[in-house]
């Protein structure tokens, strides 16, 4: 009796120990999963002319169909133009 009472009270120990390791690795994925969800940005934003857009600081209506790049597409399209240039400094005719 006293022998299971024992193993009982290790598995209970056991059990109680991991409670906190599990905790923390849940809530570690679910707020990674937050943040890739908030951190995703479009790598082009087409706003067609006449459409109103609800922004952060108030509402904005392009007067033209606009096209706007995200940083990462920004810095790919400069980088891009960075090597054409060198490439036809490295080649003149």
């Amino acid at each position: 009796m006293k022998m299971k009472f024992s193993a009982s009270v290790l598995l209970v120990i056991l059990l109680l120990s991991l409670l906190p390791t599990g905790c923390a690795s849940a809530s570690r994925e679910a707020s990674a999963s937050l943040a890739a969800s908030t951190l995703y940005q479009p790598p082009i934003l087409r706003l067609p002319a006449g459409q109103e857009i609800q922004t952060r600081d108030g509402r904005y209506r392009p007067q033209a169909d606009e096209i706007w790049h995200s940083d990462a597409r920004y810095r790919q399209l400069e980088q891009e133009n960075i090597n054409l240039a060198a490439a036809l400094q490295a080649h003149p005719k």
